[in-house]
């Protein structure tokens, strides 16, 4: 019995780093360590960069100059919707 559970831990081990190996590299790096502004700071890189929402597609130094940075787009936005 004790061989058996040997047996199928180790087709489970195997079994999860095939799926591991399997994905798209984007998707375990990226996905699900996104911030409600749809960013994240990426320790390799040594940066904070969005890859979803309003500031898609841009990199900062860090999570309090993007954040000055989305103020900012939404005080302009805000401005342009009152006419000023």
């Amino acid at each position: 019995m004790a061989v058996l559970k040997v047996i199928l831990a180790g087709s489970v081990f195997i079994s999860a780093g095939f799926f591991t190996l399997t994905l798209p590299s984007g998707v375990t790096a990226h996905e699900k360590d996104l911030d409600s502004l749809g960013c994240h700071y990426a320790r390799n890189h040594r940066n904070y960069h969005c890859h979803e929402g309003t500031m898609e597609g841009r990199t900062f130094k860090s999570k309090g100059d993007a954040m000055r940075n989305w103020n900012r787009l939404k005080k302009d936005k805000k401005d342009e919707d009152d006419g000023l």
